[in-house]
């Protein structure tokens, strides 16, 4: 026989602590701003010995110059390649002399997907702060790095709320 808890039950945006998402951040339970970047990530091996030491330094940089406590989410799911796939479908359309070879390219990219799978990797930085000084700092920073960073949306901070607990839970 299972054993009541004598503590009510909280709700899931109770629990997890967040009162309110916003374009860009979240307020907590206790008043809080957490803010959430995006970080679109480089191939780091493909570039030249020069660039990745000096992406190394930017970085250096970057974490001396933090004076809050961040943390860092990688976000690996499966890529959907099909927008890929229309738009060399379309250009096969528009140039029927390069029918043959886009199939083939098609196939090919089928043929990969398949056997190897095909992850597609986002990077998260997230902090909290009452400056908008250091957020643009924070951007700064990953850029001269050579990422693309952006501040999150409403529904991709919804998104990764949702990845990272339970999917069949309706969220905020």
């Amino acid at each position: 026989m299972l054993k009541k808890s004598s503590e009510p039950d909280l709700s899931f945006q109770q629990w997890l602590g967040i009162q309110e998402v916003l374009e860009g951040s979240c307020i907590t339970s206790d008043g809080r701003k957490i803010y959430l970047l995006k970080v679109e990530p480089i191939n780091f091996k493909l570039r030249s010995e020069l660039e990745q030491n000096s992406i190394l330094s930017q970085y250096k940089l970057f974490l001396k110059n933090l004076n809050s406590k961040i943390q860092i989410i990688v976000s690996s799911r499966k890529t959907d390649i099909s927008n890929h796939i229309n738009d060399v479908v379309q250009f096969a359309n528009d140039n029927p002399n390069l029918k043959e070879i886009t199939d083939d390219y098609i196939s090919l990219i089928n043929q990969i997907v398949l056997e190897k799978g095909c992850i597609t990797k986002e990077f998260f930085i997230v902090f909290e702060c009452d400056d908008n000084y250091y957020i643009n700092k924070l951007k700064e920073y990953m850029e001269n790095c050579g990422n693309e960073v952006s501040i999150c949306t409403k529904a991709e901070i919804r998104e990764l709320i949702m990845n990272y607990t339970n999917r069949r839970l309706r969220c905020i």
